[in-house]
């Protein structure tokens, strides 16, 4: 694969993703920055680096790591609550702006790779594309869109996780307050309920959680919350210099 040096200067962005928010397993939330191999859209072919997901909203990362693909051919998108129970919610700091590859819009067609390397289903065209900016490149990692809400999402190489903070541990996802308008945003119905903090209730084609308690610390996370002031802050800007990319 070759990688035109002007091409990726000129997709080299630089980006603060403070305020971004990662899904993780809830065995996990004390290490909210953890990281392990995988097979995912970016990841490495040969376990050579880890990647650091996270999403612009809580309900793209919803959609990415919960709902996926798995409502395709159905009619009724049900899914049980206590898959919401093995999930938590860490939200990100970033002091320091991130160097990323911009593939939002036509990056992938300007480097002469399929589109499937950011678009698609199957993620064997991005975790090549991923295994050489890692080997040949200094980004800190990738910035691209969600195939499912076409919002924005990052992946951040091991090398670049130094910089960046977990606003504490993360925090269980059912306990989130907008959980049940994202979960209506996204058509979907939870079944099976609890009697602990909240209780989840099915209604015609929505989802409503009730609180003992609102978790107004955490209305950052709340769904859609300033969305024009939070894309207007993620504006990146074009790095008027790449770092310095490894020879061909």
């Amino acid at each position: 694969m070759t990688l035109d040096k002007a091409v990726l200067q000129r997709l080299a962005v630089r980006a603060d993703i403070t305020d971004y928010v990662r899904i993780i397993s809830r065995a996990h939330a004390a290490t909210p920055l953890g990281m392990g191999f995988g097979k995912t859209r970016f990841s490495s072919p040969r376990d050579k680096f880890r990647l650091l997901y996270l999403a612009q909203d809580p309900a793209t990362a919803i959609a990415e790591t919960i709902v996926r693909d798995r409502f395709q051919g159905k009619a009724e998108r049900l899914i049980l609550r206590e898959e919401f129970d093995r999930y938590s919610i860490a939200v990100i700091r970033n002091p320091s702006p991130l160097f990323l590859l911009d593939l939002r819009y036509e990056g992938a067609n300007l480097l002469g790779v399929s589109t499937d390397a950011v678009r698609a289903r199957a993620q064997t065209s991005g975790r090549r594309l991923s295994q050489e900016i890692y080997d040949r490149t200094d980004f800190d990692g990738i910035l691209y869109m969600s195939r499912i809400t076409n919002k924005q999402c990052v992946a951040v190489y091991d090398r670049a996780t130094a910089s960046i903070e977990a606003d504490g541990p993360a925090w269980d996802l059912i306990r989130l307050s907008a959980l049940g308008p994202i979960l209506d945003a996204l058509h979907l119905t939870v079944i099976g309920g609890g009697n602990d903090v909240q209780s989840v209730r099915r209604t015609r084609g929505a989802v409503v959680l009730r609180h003992s308690a609102e978790l107004d610390h955490r209305d950052k996370l709340g769904a859609g919350r300033k969305a024009s002031g939070r894309a207007a802050k993620f504006a990146t800007t074009k790095s008027t210099k790449a770092r310095t990319f490894g020879e061909s």
